[in-house]
C-alpha cells in the first residue's frame, strides 16, 4: 500500500513461506527487499510491515499475535526492529484474507486503513487526528460496530515522538516507535473487519490439542479484592485463547476507569505513587492509561523518571531547565505534566521526545552518566541480562532489541523452579521437571544449566523458531 500515491496492490506470500518462518521470517525479507539502507525512518520509503504467523485464527492457543517490522526511529542510531502485538488485531486481519499488510508513502492529509474481507481502502482520518487511543477506537467502533479490530496510535505519535507505541483493544502496545512511524505517515490507523478463518489440516486433533491446553491452564479462581468481596478477577483475553495469562487481569484506576495490566507498562509509576501518603495506590493504573493514550513507551517514561530525579540530586538538572520540581514525583499531577510535554513536545519535553538516548546527546556526558542500567534502544537492557546467564547473553547478541518473549520462556521456567527451592507447595517445577523440560523444548541435556555453553546454539535457534510460528 502506498500513502502517497493511493495505489493498493496484493502479492503472494506462499513464495516467501517456504523459506522464511512464521510473520517475523516473512516481514524481515520484504524488509530485506524493500528498504534502501540509507532510508530514515520518518522517511517516505521506509515501510511498516505487518505480518501474521502460519497458526494465526485458526485456534491454536496463544497464536493471536502479529509482528509490527519496519526501521526503528527509537534506535540510535535508526535501524530495523521488530515489535509484537497480540489481542485481536492479527487474527482479523488473517480473517480478512490476509497474511499481512506493508506500508508506505506518505499522505498528503490525515488517513486511515479500513480492511473488510478481502477488500481495501484509504479513507480520510481528520476526524481522529488529534484524538488518545481510546476515543480513536471508541470512535471507530461507534461507526463500523464492536466487531471491528484496529491498531492506531496517539499524538505522541502524531508529534513524531520517538518512543511513541502502536495501541490496540485491551491495552495491547508495540514499542519500537513504530507509532511516530505511523505519524510520519500521516497514518492515524489500520482498521480491520474479518469473518472468514483459515482452514485447518486436521481439526479434529487441534481441538484435542486445544482441550489438553486448557486443562493444563486450569486453575482455582481467586477472589479479586479490588473487584469487590468475592468477585472473581476480570482478565482480557487474547483471540481464542484459554492460556492463563495471569498478568492480563483488569484493573481499576483512581478515575474509576478500567486497564488491562501486563507486566512492567501497569507499574510505570507505582513504586513513586507508594511512596507517598496523598495518592491513592489506584493512580499508578491511570498514569498507566495515560500513557496508552498518549501511546507513550512506558519503559522509556519510567527511565525518564528515573534519570530526572539522578539529575536532579546532582545538580545537572533543574527547575529553570525543565519546568519540572523533583519533590513532586510520586504525584498524578508530576506524571500528567510530564506525559503531555513529551507527547507534543512543550519545552523540555521536545527535547525528552527525541528519546532518551538522544536527550543524552544534546544534553552533554554529565547527565548522560545519571543514564539507568536499564536504558537502552528499544526495550529494557538490565532486565533479564546476559549477566545473570549466558542463554540471555546470545538472546541479545543476535536482536535488534530486548527479545522479551524469548527471555520469558527461559525466564519464567527459571522463576517457577526458584519459587520450588523457596517454597515447594508453590511451584510443581521441581529441579527433576525443570531438566525434562528444558530436554524437551531445547533439545540438549545441558540446556537446563544456563551457563553452559554446549547446545546453546541449539536453545537459542528453537526459541526463535517457536516465536515465529505464533505470531
Amino acid at each position: 500500500m502506498d500513502l502517497s500515491s493511493g495505489r493498493i496492490s496484493t502479492m503472494d506470500t506462499m513464495s516467501y513461506a517456504d523459506w522464511f518462518l512464521g510473520g517475523r521470517g516473512i516481514a524481515t525479507r520484504i524488509y530485506w527487499e524493500e528498504v534502501p539502507p540509507g532510508t530514515s525512518a520518518f522517511d517516505p520509503e521506509n515501510r511498516l510491515i505487518f505480518m501474521t504467523g502460519p497458526l494465526v485464527a485458526t485456534g491454536v492457543q496463544g497464536a493471536a499475535r502479529c509482528m509490527v517490522i519496519g526501521k526503528s526511529p527509537m534506535r540510535m542510531p535508526e535501524g530495523f526492529c521488530y515489535g509484537n502485538i497480540g489481542s485481536f488485531f492479527g487474527p482479523y486481519l488473517k480473517r480478512a484474507g490476509f497474511d499481512g499488510l506493508v506500508v508506505h508513502g506518505r499522505s498528503r492529509k490525515p488517513v486511515y486503513v479500513l480492511i473488510k474481507d478481502h477488500t481495501v481502502q484509504i479513507r480520510d482520518a481528520s476526524s481522529l487526528w488529534g484524538k488518545g487511543v481510546y476515543a480513536a477506537g471508541d470512535a471507530l467502533k461507534q461507526e463500523f460496530g464492536k466487531t471491528l479490530r484496529f491498531i492506531t496510535t496517539g499524538p505522541a505519535g502524531e508529534n513524531l515522538v520517538r518512543s511513541a507505541n502502536l495501541m490496540t483493544e485491551n491495552d495491547g502496545s508495540v514499542t519500537g516507535g513504530f507509532g511516530a512511524v505511523f505519524g510520519s505517515k500521516n497514518l492515524k490507523a489500520v482498521a480491520v473487519m474479518g469473518s472468514g478463518a483459515p482452514s485447518v489440516a486436521q481439526p479434529g486433533s487441534l481441538r484435542e490439542l486445544n482441550k489438553k491446553v486448557y486443562q493444563l491452564c486450569r486453575k482455582p479462581v481467586e477472589p479479586d479484592a479490588a473487584a469487590g468481596a468475592g468477585a472473581p478477577p476480570k482478565y482480557a483475553h487474547c483471540y481464542q485463547c484459554a492460556v492463563d495469562c495471569e498478568f492480563r487481569r483488569v484493573s481499576r484506576a483512581a478515575s474509576g476507569k478500567d486497564i488491562a495490566g501486563m507486566c512492567q507498562a501497569v507499574f510505570v509509576y507505582q513504586e513513586w505513587i507508594a511512596n507517598r501518603n496523598d495518592e491513592p495506590d489506584a493512580a499508578a493504573f491511570d498514569a498507566a492509561r495515560l500513557c496508552n493514550d498518549l501511546s507513550l513507551c512506558t519503559m522509556e517514561m519510567y527511565n525518564v523518571i528515573v534519570w530526572l530525579k539522578a539529575c536532579f540530586a546532582s545538580g545537572c538538572l533543574g527547575p529553570e531547565k525543565t519546568g519540572l520540581h523533583v519533590e513532586e514525583i510520586g504525584k498524578l499531577s508530576f506524571f500528567e505534566k510530564l506525559a503531555d510535554m513529551i507527547a507534543f513536545r512543550k519545552g523540555f519535553g521536545a527535547v525528552l521526545a527525541e528519546g532518551l538516548l538522544r536527550a543524552g546527546e544534546k544534553l552533554g556526558e554529565k547527565t548522560k552518566a545519571h543514564f539507568p542500567e536499564a536504558v537502552s534502544g528499544v526495550g529494557e537492557a538490565a532486565e533479564y541480562s546476559g549477566r545473570a546467564y549466558l542463554t540471555n547473553a546470545l538472546l541479545y547478541a543476535f536482536e535488534p532489541r530486548q527479545p522479551i518473549g524469548m527471555l520469558h520462556e527461559v525466564g519464567l521456567l527459571l522463576g517457577k523452579w526458584v519459587a520450588f527451592l523457596n517454597d515447594p507447595p508453590s511451584s510443581p517445577v521441581t529441579a527433576d521437571v525443570f531438566r525434562a523440560v528444558a530436554l524437551k523444548f531445547w533439545r540438549h541435556e545441558t540446556a537446563w544449566d544456563m551457563l553452559a555453553k554446549q547446545g546453546l546454539a541449539d536453545l537459542v535457534q528453537d526459541l526463535s523458531a517457536r516465536g515465529r510460528l505464533f505470531s
